[in-house]
């Protein structure tokens, strides 16, 4: 109260970690409890720079889901249908409006700009191949840098 005014919105991308930070500054709490995280203070105070635009973020989730009765789960779902959907391994990783997604079973990388594209509808992969290289290697240099456990397929 009194430092963010009511119903302020920020358009920077951010991740829900740096929420956990943002709690943590807000409560005087050491924002390094989160490591990963970053308080949102001062984008809700109005307050932005390029060091937002040109942060990435990245996503990791190298599992099957569900872990049993994978088989019997629905390869696509629709909204609101509460159906259990099969997920295999992947990672993104976006940085400025670009999101490049990588799939390890295929090997393969999808590449959406999301100011243009928000729904993810049209791959960009095959069309601008410097830049989906580009944010395979920051993905996999961010990866091995905080030592995440990748994928093992069985053979």
């Amino acid at each position: 109260p009194g430092k963010i005014k009511p119903a302020t919105t920020c358009a920077e991308p951010v991740i829900a970690m740096d929420l956990a930070a943002t709690m943590l500054e807000a409560a005087g709490l050491p924002q390094d409890m989160v490591p990963d995280g970053r308080s949102i203070s001062s984008l809700l105070a109005g307050k932005t720079d390029a060091s937002w635009r040109d942060r990435p973020l990245t996503w990791h989730f190298p599992f099957y889901q569900p872990e049993t009765r994978y088989n019997a789960a629905r390869k696509e779902i629709g909204v609101n249908d509460f159906a259990i959907a099969r997920s295999q391994p992947h990672s993104a990783i976006r940085l400025g409006t670009l999101k490049l997604i990588h799939f390890y079973e295929s090997s393969s990388n999808e590449l959406y700009d999301l100011a243009a594209d928000p729904s993810e509808s049209n791959d960009l992969a095959a069309a601008r191949p410097e830049e989906a290289a580009k944010l395979h290697r920051a993905l996999f240099d961010q990866l091995e840098s905080s030592d995440a456990r990748l994928p093992i397929r069985k053979h």
